[in-house]
């Protein structure tokens, strides 16, 4: 069989595919085999060790465009992800403060009391009894 020509976009990365990474997975693509050689050898029963790392080799043989085309398109969605996952996680931390300054309002005692005194105007005889509208006792008025 002919040696694969890495694509272009496949070229300059550590990436291959390997035949049996995994114990029940025939063709994986996989980044640093030494990192799953020392995985292996770690934690895998001994009587394993030596014919995982013997079959786990990388494919010489030319693949299939379709499995190739799809892995460089996999490729470029990851990339976009990552570029825009640094602002996602900015714009969350954002998020997460304005949810602490709101939580914080909402506690405040002078903020709880005008709520309570609003929603008595608006909502007269109405059966919420500060934690629900289906109390079990009914409520007095004061």
């Amino acid at each position: 069989m002919k040696k694969a020509k890495k694509h272009k976009l496949m070229e300059n990365r550590n990436y291959r595919f390997y035949w049996h990474v995994h114990h029940n997975k025939l063709l994986e693509f996989m980044e640093i085999a030494q990192e799953r050689i020392d995985y292996i050898k770690k934690n895998k029963p001994s009587k394993e060790i030596a014919i995982r790392i013997k079959l786990m080799t990388p494919v010489r043989g030319k693949l299939p465009k379709k499995l190739v085309a799809a892995r460089v398109k996999l490729d470029a969605a990851q990339a976009k992800r990552d570029a825009v996952w640094g602002k996602k996680v900015a714009a969350q931390r954002k998020v997460d403060a304005a949810w602490a300054k709101l939580d914080a309002v909402w506690g405040d005692p002078d903020v709880v009391e005008y709520i309570k005194k609003l929603h008595e105007q608006e909502c007269p005889n109405c059966s919420w009894d500060g934690e629900t509208i289906f109390p079990k006792k009914k409520r007095s008025k004061k």
